[in-house]
């Protein structure tokens, strides 16, 4: 029995062993500093279809193709070249990095434009209120007569 166990564990082992081909380079190639704005566009465009899917279908916006007609690719074109990157974890993982790296940073530059934003609506609302307090103030006989001082009556 214990011989039987042997050979069928070598058998397991060899056949684990296979030889694993690589995915070979697509015919059309994308280089990898295009292939990161490809995916950072998609990530892009993901986000803001998830945000709001009602617009998207709507107006009858399909994202993929957008992106696809913008980089001058197909679908099959893409999915090869994603295949050949992700094979290669390191390159997989650099390409990931700099698609986050660029997010976070417009991130930011978006954020800091919604606080100026933010600030130029509250210096309207003040400008604004200030009108209407100047609107307010009574002018010419209303004026007079509110600073006139009151007579003594017992006179």
């Amino acid at each position: 029995m214990k011989v039987i166990f042997n050979y069928l564990l070598l058998l397991i082992l060899v056949a684990s062993c296979q030889n694993i081909e690589k995915t070979p380079k697509p015919e059309n190639f994308i280089p990898e500093p295009e292939m990161i704005d490809i995916l950072e566009d998609l990530a892009k465009i993901d986000a803001a279809a998830n945000l709001n899917q009602k617009t998207f279908d709507e107006k009858g916006f399909n994202a993929t193709n957008y992106i696809f007609d913008k980089y001058k690719i197909d679908s099959a074109q893409f999915a090869q070249n994603n295949a050949y990157y992700m094979e290669n974890l390191e390159v997989s993982k650099r390409m990931y990095e700099e698609v986050r790296r660029r997010l976070e940073a417009q991130k930011k530059i978006l954020d800091s434009l919604l606080i100026v934003q933010d600030s130029i609506r509250g210096l309207e609302k003040i400008r604004k209120d200030s009108a209407r307090t100047e609107e307010r103030k009574p002018t010419g006989r209303v004026q007079k007569f509110f600073s006139m001082k009151p007579k003594d009556s017992l006179n």
